[in-house]
């Protein structure tokens, strides 16, 4: 059994006092329980009977000191050391000297150990701190020195407060008097008479009295006036400021960080000074400064110098009169009566409640300070307000802590107000504005929150009886409730007319949402688009579509301003990689072929995360750390005395054998004992290569926000691919690494970019915390895991640092235009008709349309999840393990696995997609939309022309070719995120390049690339831009080849726009244009072959198990909408767009009604036709057309017969399964019922991976003896046993290769 210790508790459950101060005493629960147990014993009391007794019945502990003598047990060094051991120094400043004065006035009244220490405050370098002293050292009686200083600035700071006048003025004047002011015991009453000074002086009463300038300070501090304002305004010139300075103008720039405003300031208060005290002075504008002088005096000359004498004679019989009598045992505590219970309960009762709000306070200013932290100037000011507030909490002076809290908010709401106020002034740029109104929306809900909470604590102290806390803050609490109430109003209002502006450009004078005849069309302005919405988005469109697909255009807004981001970022990083590829092309010219060099190892030979420097850092930390380890073993925690003494000195001499401090005043590592050995043996084309890529990165690491895990010398903490790994490491280590390698498709890891982090923060109302996401920079935990290809690492860096940069420029916008819709009205709808309310009183008819707003409509869910995936970064949902397999990564798993089974090396899966995808092309071109037939075959013609030079660079690391860079240009793969990530730069050879899982969908992804390239040069044909004679040229012809270097062509090369070149109208073809022409021809490619992008995923994929569903479905909402959605306009596509049986269907029954009505005029029908539905029916007749074709020539080489044509060559038997599948596929597609029956498979197998699962599941089957006797009688398997059959299903590819080898067995399933 497990040994318990007995803990005492009083009736309430809690650890009564005397037993915490026994375990404090002795320093361990043993003796205190030892000691306790005999003060309990009925014997104690008869033999101590002078011992006193506190309210919960226990013996006094200062009487059990020095009556029964525990005094004894221990010397007074031990007793000494025990007392110090947690008083840590702190900052010097007036709060934290104010705290540590009343701890000190604290231990010297009233604690048990107070008749042999006292306890003072004392300077430990540049801080203060609490130290307990043996009594016979208060030979200056400064323990009632420290009481008197500590009781007159609190009641100086009383008697301020009813003259108007905040803390801050005291303590800046206070701090102001000398480096050591603050820490002298009669600086309060110095300050007093200062006081009265500049009453007098205010009254013209001074006689012989010099007023110091630090009161000439505290007077303007006081009174913070426009006056002021406009005074420091006229002094913040630097020859004005110069002038009045003279020769001491740069100390004081210097001590300033020439900050003008601040010595505008400190210039105000000396001719404060020198004008008090009649003495001539330099003013350069004196009428306003005369003016700002009578206010000072007005603020001062009706005050009475009696009411400070007053206080310091009050102070006085305070602090010394009662200290008599404590001596003298005139005072007595009576502590054990009914009614001091009563109070002392009542008096806690509210203290909690103070002490609760407070706790609150500082909760909510420590999330402020992780949430913006890392913004500039916020962090230091910030924990210094925080330091202050838990001093409060700690000293028990929570109302002055709230007092601080509140004060402090009504100072931020008042810059709120004033920044507000800028908003459309034009003093600030759009972006600016949109983080102003962020911010203005966060400080009003955090304040919010915690006035409700202080003004319900008060309330119900109130009605227990209890005004005090009332008394105290009702005022400035409703002072702020006030302020916040009028920012929440106005909020609103500003933030939804400025997100207005910001959409305008995308809506024009208004936009219409759907196409056709005018019935069908419906125009919204912009203000229309973000206030309100006929009707919510439909579940599938919640679901299922991409934001570009959307039917409400505020999604497709969003989904723009997202794209564009993401563009600008993509041609940012194309340009840097090929900077970076260029200088890394240079270092294996002179013979460097890797670039391990770069990384810092250990003095054990493991990697460190960091590049190396000159400096050994790891060598040094670990040295410095084992001595401050020894140094810990030495002398504890917190020395006092000789052993501080000791112990500073050896550090002292510690940093001078190992450091020096630079210009800056920075210890640095002395180079002569911690020289890296590494360095030196760089060659200098490693040395310019490590130069290039620190200056890089330092670049790089400025863009992102301050953080512990940003470091210049860090190197990007991406994990090495498998074959590095495995070619690495040695033969005992490759097994390890390959078991690796399979865990990193089912365990979370550091560099997985998919995820939230798990370290989550909660927003001032509740909700996370969303940042834009920070890749590579935590710490791997196997960090000789780290990969050294610095070119490819670098380049993924630089990649998620440019997509941090560009989103950060737009991520206020987005928010607060999401904080603006959360308000937008959404009709409710039932069916297709809207809901009202409608109801007759009184003779008066009301009717109204219902509606929803916010997380309640499918719209602004989607936006949210858009958000989430596409802004943040957050495509996987986590949605927690099973065992050690990440659900998420096990879906995706799952998805590949099955893929790798059915669809890898398949011929017959590239050949079917390839046929259907030149088909729909061809049916697209009927519409003359996009392309036409003729620029269709030119692209093809023009594919076949650079294919040779495009397969001459295969394998290759820099592409010169212009069909690679125009690939690269305009993302015509949609394959940016992926390239950027597996740059794989060490991978020479054209061999290793091709080793990766990717390889094996080669067979679809060659047919890929030509219709991708075809469509995407078939739409630069018809984009037409004018040479320099004013000709019409194609954006393809427009582009060259140009050598980044031209003096060495092959460190690579880019494509632009030919010299002359401009677009129709004069203008420049700029990245502008790059990006929305990349956007068509993604929407095009996914109008016709469906969604493969990231750009463009649904939301529906953010789960596993949509992505299970969607996996092989990726294409069918794409198509599906392209055949039968509603009209609408498509930013991507930059025109309008309707499913084109939507629009056959529409003409066709328009036709037969006026057949109907003896008008049929056909021909007169379609002249009516916008150019949108011609193009339209005449696809859907293509496709109607084309897929009966295929019909006919199916019957008449009579494929769909019964013979299996195993004696026909392969090749016919491979055409007669392309027609049959490609007529299956595109029979889907049409209205008939095969499309119904497609949609039903769905509920029969959600899953493709369910037949993986399946094939894994019969190997359980194994187990049964029958199977290795029973044989299969028809397929492919034919012959062979049930246990046979099993293992070969297993086996990777095979049944890919077999079918290729055999279409026809395939090819019957579609038949």
């Amino acid at each position: 059994m497990s040994k318990c210790t007995f803990i005492p508790t009083n009736k309430e459950g809690n650890i009564p006092s005397l037993f915490t101060q026994l375990k404090s005493y002795f320093g361990n629960t043993k003796q205190a329980l030892y000691y306790w147990q005999r003060v309990k014993s009925p014997e104690f009391s008869k033999t101590f009977p002078n011992v006193r007794y506190d309210n919960e019945g226990n013996p006094l502990m200062e009487d059990l000191m020095y009556k029964v003598g525990l005094d004894g047990l221990k010397d007074e060094l031990s007793q000494l050391k025990n007392l110090n051991q947690h008083n840590s120094p702190v900052a010097r400043n007036y709060t934290n000297v104010m705290n540590l004065e009343e701890q000190a006035v604290s231990f010297n009244r009233n604690s048990p150990y107070r008749s042999k220490f006292f306890a003072t405050v004392t300077n430990v370098d540049d801080k203060v701190k609490l130290s307990i002293r043996p009594i016979r050292e208060n030979k200056e009686d400064i323990a009632h020195k420290i009481e008197f200083n500590s009781k007159l600035n609190r009641r100086l700071e009383g008697l301020l407060s009813d003259w108007g006048i905040g803390v801050g003025a005291l303590s800046e004047l206070e701090e102001k008097q000398g480096i050591n002011g603050i820490t002298d015991f009669d600086c309060a009453i110095t300050t007093a008479n200062g006081l009265k000074t500049l009453i007098r002086v205010a009254k013209g009463q001074r006689g012989q009295d010099v007023l110091p300038e630090e009161f000439a300070h505290f007077a303007i501090e006081a009174v913070d006036t426009p006056l002021k304002a406009r005074m420091t305004n006229v002094l913040s010139d630097e020859n004005i400021l110069e002038r009045i300075f003279g020769d001491t103008y740069q100390d004081y720039m210097n001590k300033y960080n020439n900050n003008l405003d601040l010595m505008a300031v400190e210039a105000l208060g000396k001719i404060m000074a020198d004008v008090l005290n009649d003495k001539e002075v330099f003013n350069p504008n004196k009428r306003l400064f005369d003016r700002y002088l009578n206010q000072v005096k007005d603020k001062f000359k009706d005050k009475n110098t009696d009411d400070i004498d007053k206080i310091i004679n009050e102070v006085k019989v305070q602090v010394y009169d009662l200290a008599n009598d404590i001596v003298n045992n005139r005072y007595t505590m009576n502590i054990s009566t009914k009614e001091h219970n009563t109070k002392l309960y009542n008096l806690t009762s509210n203290v909690n409640k103070s002490a609760k709000i407070l706790e609150r306070i500082l909760e909510q200013e420590l999330k402020r300070l992780k949430v913006y932290g890392d913004k500039k100037d916020f962090g230091a000011a910030q924990q210094v307000f925080i330091n202050k507030l838990q001093a409060d909490l700690q000293n028990h002076q929570e109302i002055q802590g709230i007092l601080e809290y509140m004060d402090n908010s009504l100072s931020v709401l008042g810059n709120l107000e004033k920044r507000m106020a800028k908003i459309g002034s034009g003093e600030l740029s759009k972006e600016e504005e949109f983080k102003a109104l962020r911010n203005v929306r966060n400080y009003l809900n955090s304040y919010g929150v915690i006035m409700n909470d202080i003004r319900k604590q008060m309330n119900e102290a109130s009605r227990e009886g209890d005004d005090s806390i009332k008394e105290n803050i009702k005022d400035i609490l409703n002072q702020n409730d006030i302020i916040i109430k009028d920012l929440s109003s106005d909020f609103y209002e500003i933030a939804k007319d400025k997100f207005t502006e910001f959409i305008r450009p995308f809506v024009g004078d208004g936009l219409a949402i759907t196409i056709g005849r005018d019935r069908y069309k419906k125009t919204y302005t912009a203000e229309e688009l973000v206030t309100s919405m006929d009707r919510d988005i439909t579940l599938a469109d919640r679901w299922l579509d991409s934001m570009a697909d959307s039917s409400d255009p505020m999604l497709q807004i969003y989904d723009q301003v997202v794209k564009k981001q993401k563009g600008e970022a993509r041609l940012d990083t194309i340009e840097m990689a090929k900077e970076i590829q260029a200088k890394a092309k240079e270092l294996e010219d002179r013979g460097v072929t890797d670039t391990s060099f770069m990384y810092e190892r250990d003095e054990d030979g493991n990697l460190t995360g960091y590049f190396v420097q000159k400096i050994w850092w790891s060598k040094y930390k670990n040295t410095k750390n084992t001595f401050f380890k020894k140094l810990k073993e030495k002398y504890g925690d917190n020395p006092e005395g000789f052993e501080k003494i000791a112990r500073d000195n050896e550090i002292n001499e510690w940093y001078k054998e190992n450091t020096y401090k630079d210009k800056f005043g920075n210890r640095r590592p002395l180079i002569e004992k911690y020289a890296n050995p590494a360095w030196n043996k760089l060659t200098e084309a490693q040395k310019e290569y490590h130069s290039y890529m620190m200056e890089l990165k330092s670049k790089l690491d400025g863009v992102l926000p301050n953080s512990s895990s940003v470091s210049v010398g860090k190197a990007p903490q991406i994990r090495r691919d498998f074959l590095q790994r495995f070619t690495g490491s040695s033969l005992s280590s490759q097994g390890k690494y390959f078991w690796e390698n399979m865990k990193d498709s089912l365990v979370r890891r550091e560099d997985d970019v998919e995820y939230l982090d798990k370290s989550v923060v909660m927003d001032f109302e509740g909700n996370q915390v969303m940042r834009l996401p920070v890749y590579y920079t935590k710490d791997l935990q196997d960090m000789n895991d780290l990969s050294l290809d610095t070119t490819s690492s670098m380049i993924a860096y630089m990649a998620m640092v440019n997509d941090f940069n560009r989103m950060n420029e737009v991520i206020d916008t987005l928010e607060v235009g999401r904080l603006v819709l959360a308000e937008r009205r959404v009709n409710q709808t039932e069916g297709n008709k809207t809901k009202t309310e409608h109801f007759n009183v009184l003779g008066r008819q009301i009717h109204n349309v219902l509606t929803k707003k916010g997380d309640s409509t499918y719209f602004m869910q989607k936006l949210n999840t858009f958000m989430e995936m596409q802004v943040y970064g957050i495509t996987h949902k986590d949605e927690g393990s099973l065992g050690k397999v990440d659900v998420a990564k096990g879906a995706d798993f799952l998805n590949r696995m099955t893929s790798l089974g059915t669809t890898a090396l398949s011929v017959l899966t590239g050949t079917a997609n390839l046929l259907q995808n030149l088909t729909i092309d061809r049916i697209e071109a009927t519409s003359g939309k996009f392309f036409n037939h003729s620029e269709l075959t030119k692209a093809e013609a023009i594919y076949a022309k650079e294919l040779p030079a495009f397969l001459g660079e295969f394998g290759n690391r820099i592409k010169t070719n212009k069909l690679a860079l125009f690939s690269e240009l305009f993302n015509v793969p949609q394959n940016y995120k992926s390239s950027v990530r597996d740059v794989q730069w060490n991978r020479k050879t054209w061999a290793s390049r091709l080793f990766n899982s990717n390889a094996l969908w080669f067979t679809t992804s060659a047919g890929d690339h030509f219709v991708q390239h075809r469509a995407a040069i078939a739409l630069a044909l018809r984009y037409k831009l004018k040479d320099k004679n004013g000709n019409s040229i194609d954006l393809w012809d427009a582009l060259e080849v140009v050598p980044i270097n031209k003096d060495k062509p092959k460190l690579g090369a880019k494509l632009q726009i030919k010299p002359g070149i401009t677009k129709m109208d004069g203008s420049a073809f700029t990245r502008a244009d790059i990006i929305k022409f990349s956007n068509q021809n993604r929407a095009v490619q996914n109008m016709n072959y469906g969604i493969y992008n990231d750009e463009d995923k649904n939301a529906l994929q953010q789960r596993a198990a949509g992505r299970l569903i969607m996996f092989y479905r990726n294409w069918m909402r794409p198509l599906y909408l392209n055949r039968f959605g509603r009209g609408k306009y498509n930013y991507d596509l930059q025109d309008y767009t309707e499913g084109y049986y939507m629009t056959m269907g529409r003409f066709i029954y328009q036709s037969m009604k006026d057949l109907k009505q003896s008008e049929f005029d056909i021909i007169r029908q379609w002249k009516h036709l916008s150019d949108i539905e011609k193009g339209n029916i005449k696809k859907g007749l293509t496709e109607l057309g084309f897929y009966w074709s295929l019909y006919a020539i199916i019957a008449a080489l009579g494929v769909a017969g019964g013979d299996d044509g195993k004696h026909k060559p392969w090749f016919a038997r491979m055409s007669s399964y392309a027609l049959l599948r490609l007529r299956t596929d595109m029979g889907v597609l049409l209205p008939r019922p095969s499309m119904i029956d497609e949609g039903l498979k769905f509920f029969k197998s959600p899953f493709a991976s369910i037949s993986y699962i399946t094939k894994l599941r019969k190997i359980l089957n194994l187990v049964d003896p029958s199977v290795y006797t029973t044989t299969v009688n028809s397929g492919i398997y034919k012959g062979y046993t049930e246990a046979e059959k099993i293992g070969l299903d297993l086996l990777p590819f095979r049944k890919q290769i077999v079918n290729s080898l055999n279409p026809d067995e395939p090819a019957r399933w579609y038949k």
